[in-house]
């Protein structure tokens, strides 16, 4: 399988951060932050979406990786493997196509 992981040379850890919520709540998020940021209790500001929020907390510290996982290659990957990604037919194509089949 291909590798599906960015910056192989630095170690992540997958997170859960929580912050509160301006109408009382709490917010969370489960992320890969670098190792060294990754101890339970530690105040983190992240990044969504292109923009900074300052006041998560890393709540529970889970299992460590070498390097970021790329969604966008794994999906690719899964659908290589899964024929997923084999180019759609036309409706009408489709359709004449059962009328073929039938007759």
């Amino acid at each position: 399988m291909e590798n599906c992981f960015h910056d192989i040379k630095s170690v992540y850890v997958q997170c859960d951060l929580a912050r509160k919520h301006r109408c009382g709540g709490t917010v969370t998020e489960t992320a890969f932050i670098p190792k060294q940021l990754a101890h339970k209790g530690a105040n983190l500001r992240i990044r969504i979406n292109g923009k900074w929020e300052e006041g998560w907390v890393v709540t529970f510290v889970g299992s460590e990786r070498v390097g970021v996982p790329d969604v966008q290659r794994t999906i690719r990957v899964h659908r290589k493997h899964t024929g997923d990604s084999l180019p759609k037919r036309p409706p009408e194509k489709i359709v004449s196509d059962m009328q073929e089949w039938y007759r």
